[in-house]
């Protein structure tokens, strides 16, 4: 489980990084008109919606982490099974 929620961070991470990196480039392009500003706008919504994402798997990343402590406590303070 927790090796799981690892890998969500670090697939959050991975699109927050590049939401960023696409928004930046749109932004630093030399065109300007109607067309440039949509174009900027969208790649806002982009990265706005990215950085959502990266929340929401954090979130179960962390919930993950969580729920893998809850079970590893029950299981230490589980009584055997007789044989």
């Amino acid at each position: 489980m927790r090796r799981l929620a690892d890998q969500l961070v670090a697939m959050g991470r991975q699109v927050g990084q590049a939401a960023h990196q696409m928004n930046t480039r749109v932004t630093d392009l030399p065109y300007e008109g109607p067309a440039a500003q949509r174009l900027r706008h969208w790649a806002n919504d982009q990265q706005v919606q990215a950085a959502q994402t990266k929340g929401k798997l954090d979130e179960l990343a962390h919930y993950l982490r969580r729920e893998a402590q809850a079970l590893e406590e029950a299981q230490r303070l589980a009584v055997p099974a007789k044989r």
